[in-house]
């Protein structure tokens, strides 16, 4: 009898043991999942930019915004619209370089435009905190995206 409870004790504890692990990598990939999904399912609407090394307000007529889908960005820059391509592990995140037609504007939107280009390329990771899509270099942000919704204008 003491045997055949110690063979039930040390089964119950083998099978608990071997259960925890699936979970923990179900939980975890669940939430990386669901987070890619935010991140490529949304457009980002540009709201801060880094300009001599402080978060800055966009331009008022400022229609900035950034989409990625299947490995692929592309959004308005304010006067011209800019692609790319994108590597995304886990929460680091590789730009290519970028792409874009070649219209002239207002001189206003045209120095934030190639700002917000030029800090694109040197991202390295993200957050998503809320509403707020947060583009990283090496541990600092650089840029602050607000999440809109779809609308026939920006799809």
């Amino acid at each position: 009898m003491k045997k055949l409870l110690l063979i039930l004790a040390l089964s119950g504890f083998i099978i608990s043991c071997s259960a925890n692990k699936p979970m923990e990598t179900r939980s975890d990939s669940v939430t990386i999942e669901v987070v890619q999904k935010e991140f490529t399912g949304t457009t980002w609407k540009l709201s801060k930019y880094v300009s001599d090394e402080k978060l800055k307000d966009v331009t008022p007529t400022s229609k900035a915004d950034l989409k990625f889908e299947d490995g692929k960005f592309n959004g308005d820059a304010s006067v011209n619209r800019y692609f790319g391509s994108y590597t995304l592990n886990n929460n680091e995140l590789t730009m290519g370089r970028i792409g874009s037609t070649m219209m002239m504007g207002p001189e206003d939107a045209m120095q934030q435009e190639y700002a917000f280009t030029a800090l694109l390329e040197k991202v390295t990771s993200y957050e998503i905190v809320g509403e707020e899509l947060k583009l990283l270099s090496d541990g600092e942000v650089i840029l602050v995206l607000t999440a809109v919704e779809e609308t026939e204008e920006n799809k």
